[in-house]
């Protein structure tokens, strides 16, 4: 064994982070790659928004980075499984009467990188040139789809990502030509773009430790597909979709929208805490109904499908004479989980109100680890990236998510022992008199470190500053080791 090999093995054993936890099962086949993985691992992960070269630090590394991210050997699901396996771990923990899957869609940009070689153009629009012959240039957009599962507990704690699809599309967008020449709803599911919906919900149901009765998988408007009703019926797993079809509930033409055709069992008022478009907080009053209904499907899918019998819920914002917000709350949802009492129905609302936090958890990979900055040269290799640094994301959110939920937890859960004894040095060169024992302390010591001022006034912190907080941790740490 090479003495770089040596140096690898004993970093991989000596310098554990709290990331590397994550993947002390993981295996690639070769103890080298598994050492290699690991410590890729806990630099980018102490290193979050930094380039490849500069979360390496030096040449070797970076080139050794490189070569695994282009390794055949290195698939999606080998470096997932470990993550999978931990998350489904915590679920089963979770004291909760169920855990929430929050499905959602986003797009990563790559248009300004030209130099990936295999990457399909996703989207196809022109452009009128800045001169006076009025000329037009043609542009692609290069993107890829990320499609995620993140489960979590229903006080808003993400436990981890049970399910994650990475691709870009190998057929171009034209958007100059929008007219459909077939019907969408005679095309198989399995040969159209939404079939993600289905084939997620069905690796977080079918792979999760405890019984998929447990689960509620929460999806927006997108998901809103006869199929994924009726696999949820089959596999015994519940669903709160937000409806975005007027269906048919009735052979004789009725519809999902007219509370005539099905009637209302009960309704009531009850105020929810939403967050605007500008991330800004406020206390909407909602009118709340909920009937039972039999959803019928499309003429086309009868032959292959029988009617399902589900709960629909209205959430109408009543709004003041001087209240004008940006998106007034009109939600109407499907769910196959039974519906006794406006208190039942009030949980299902508040349920979805929680599938923004998937939002933020894109916004971390964006933001926070910049993955879109990422220069990487193949598809695939952009592909293991794009899930190691999910994974890097998830546990920056997670922290900031436990630590507001568990403040009087022991802080071992969240940091490391070296992290732990650096921000007591930290606090205690502010305030000698400093004596933390609790993860509140600790956290917000850490968020202090990413500008956090801990007024009064203030809220909890985010995890912007979270993380901008961990990674000035990380150069103290560097400077102490030097030491």
């Amino acid at each position: 064994m090479r003495l770089g090999q040596l140096f690898d093995l004993f970093y991989s054993l000596s310098v554990i982070s709290k990331i590397t936890e994550e993947f002390l099962d993981i295996s690639f086949g070769d103890k080298r790659l598994d050492c290699r993985f690991k410590k890729i691992a806990d630099q980018l992960s102490r290193n979050m928004g930094a380039s490849i070269p500069l979360a390496c630090e030096d040449w070797a590394n970076t080139k050794a980075a490189y070569r695994f991210f282009s390794n055949k050997k290195i698939t999606q699901d080998k470096i997932l499984d470990p993550h999978k396996l931990s998350t489904h771990n915590r679920i089963k923990k979770n004291p909760d009467n169920f855990t929430l899957i929050l499905h959602d869609t986003t797009e990563l940009t790559y248009t300004n990188h030209p130099s990936i070689k295999d990457l399909n153009p996703g989207r196809k629009f022109t452009l009128r040139n800045p001169k006076k012959d009025g000329s037009k240039t043609i542009h692609y957009d290069y993107n890829l789809i990320m499609h995620t599962s993140l489960a979590l507990t229903t006080a808003g704690v993400p436990l981890g990502i049970t399910a994650l699809r990475i691709w870009d599309r190998d057929k171009l967008k034209d958007t100059t030509n929008l007219k459909r020449k077939i019907n969408p709803t005679r095309v198989p599911i399995e040969s159209k773009e939404s079939y993600k919906w289905i084939e997620n919900i069905d690796k977080s149901s079918s792979e999760s430790l405890i019984s998929s009765k447990k689960l509620v998988h929460i999806g927006d408007r997108d998901s809103d597909m006869f199929e994924l009703f009726e696999l949820c019926d089959k596999t015994d797993t519940n669903f709160v979709i937000r409806v975005a079809h007027n269906r048919n509930v009735g052979l004789n033409g009725e519809l999902l929208y007219d509370t005539e055709s099905h009637g209302i069992i009960q309704s009531g008022t009850f105020d929810l805490e939403v967050t605007d478009s500008d991330r800004t907080k406020r206390i909407a009053k909602i009118n709340l109904s909920f009937s039972k209904v039999n959803i019928i499907p499309t003429m086309s899918k009868r032959n292959n499908f029988t009617p399902l019998t589900l709960y629909y819920i209205v959430a109408e914002e009543v709004l003041g004479k001087d209240e004008n917000p940006s998106n007034p709350i009109l939600w109407r949802l499907l769910t196959n989980l039974p519906i006794k009492s406006l208190k039942s129905a009030q949980e299902k609302i508040y349920w979805y109100s929680l599938r923004w936090k998937i939002e933020v958890f894109f916004k971390v990979l964006k933001t926070g680890c910049k993955v879109e900055d990422c220069r990487l040269q193949t598809k695939q290799g952009l592909i293991r990236y794009l899930t190691l640094m999910s994974i890097v994301s998830w546990r920056i959110f997670w922290i900031t998510m436990f630590s507001r939920e568990n403040p009087t937890g022991s802080p071992k859960e969240c940091l490391t022992l070296e992290e732990i004894e650096i921000l007591k040095k930290v606090a205690q060169k502010k305030n000698s008199n400093w004596k933390g024992k609790t993860l509140k302390d600790y956290y917000y010591e850490l968020a202090k470190l990413g500008g956090f001022l801990a007024r009064k006034s203030d809220g909890g912190p985010g995890f912007i500053t979270t993380w901008r907080g961990y990674l000035k941790l990380q150069d103290i740490i560097f400077g102490f080791r030097l030491i």
